[in-house]
């Protein structure tokens, strides 16, 4: 019997130990296929080919927004995704319910960017990896790193792909509504990840190799910021033809300008870092104007949907 009774308690302990545990789920995706390495993928309606081998970057500053509007922020958690080897990231445990928004940066943050990996056990995100993650301590870390060979025929997929986003420049923030699930030990945290969308407005069909700070990582950094990341809730296939939009001036003081192709998008919504969702007006005309000045300063998110249904998140901020 004491047997039984101990057994018992030591499972009712486990339980409660993980109980809570919150985690990260990405669901990889290459123009809305399952993200494989060695596989080849028909880019940009087939002009050129991509076969991926390398695809990670670092996710810091985490804040889960749930229960009604709750700020939750995760202290000293990193993450560092391999989307070629890892989609559940256990971020801990936290007293969260249901969320309704993450707010996330992607690469890693200036203090820790320059701080020593050797300082950091093994198993640690910020630690020293093979290959390696880490430019040294003036540079920092590669907050984006995708490698991998193009070629413009399927056949023929052999011209070296390599892009290293390093710099604090390139520190992007991202907040958007996001779907949650209960798990096994507490509740996940889901995303769709459409790294096809990192080659918008890169020339990569003849290969392509940047290592640092420059334009072509500048635009690595954007597209992985409003264009790669969804909720699972709408279609990876809706996903991979994002609304083109232009957004401008941003950060903003008032007012912020938005232009487009005739008839792309439907609808406009503002989403703050608090889950709250607004609707603006949007204009027939290819551009449309809007007045935030009675909003306060802070970070949101432009959602733009087309006519039919596929969307973009721009992250906008607002600064008095």
């Amino acid at each position: 019997m004491r047997t039984t009774t101990l057994l018992l308690a030591l499972f009712i302990g486990c339980f409660v130990a993980t109980a809570g545990e919150v985690s990260l789920v990405i669901d990889h995706r290459m123009q809305g296929l399952p993200l494989r390495s060695g596989e080849t993928y028909a880019m940009n309606s087939g002009a050129w080919f991509f076969k991926p081998r390398f695809v990670k970057y670092y996710i810091a500053e985490m804040t889960v927004i749930h229960d009604g509007g709750k700020r939750t922020a995760l202290s000293d958690v990193y993450v560092l995704v391999d989307a070629l080897g890892q989609s559940r990231y256990v971020l801990g445990s936290y007293d969260v319910t249901s969320v309704e928004a993450l707010e996330f940066h992607i690469g890693v943050d200036k203090l820790r960017n320059h701080l020593d990996p050797t300082l950091y056990p093994p198993e640690h995100p910020l630690a020293l990896k093979n290959p390696t993650m880490h430019w040294g301590w003036a540079a920092g870390y590669r907050f984006i790193a995708v490698e991998g060979s193009s070629g413009t025929t399927s056949n023929v997929v052999a011209t070296d792909v390599q892009l290293h986003a390093v710099g604090n420049e390139l520190y992007r923030k991202i907040t958007m509504p996001v779907s949650s699930t209960a798990s096994a030990t507490g509740i996940d945290i889901n995303l769709t990840a459409e790294y096809g969308a990192l080659f918008t407005q890169l020339d990569v069909g003849f290969g392509l190799i940047f290592h640092g700070y420059g334009e072509e990582t500048i635009i690595l950094s954007n597209n992985m910021s409003t264009r790669v990341f969804s909720s699972p809730t709408t279609s990876v296939a809706q996903e991979t033809a994002s609304v083109n939009a232009t957004v401008w001036p941003n950060p903003a003081r008032t007012m912020i300008t938005m232009r487009s192709d005739l008839g792309a998008v439907r609808t406009a919504q503002l989403i703050d870092a608090f889950g709250a969702v607004v609707a603006l007006p949007v204009s027939s005309d290819i551009q449309t104007t809007w007045d935030l000045s009675g909003y306060s300063s802070g970070s949101y998110t432009l959602l733009l949907t087309s006519p039919s249904g596929t969307t973009t998140h721009v992250p906008v901020a607002l600064l008095r």
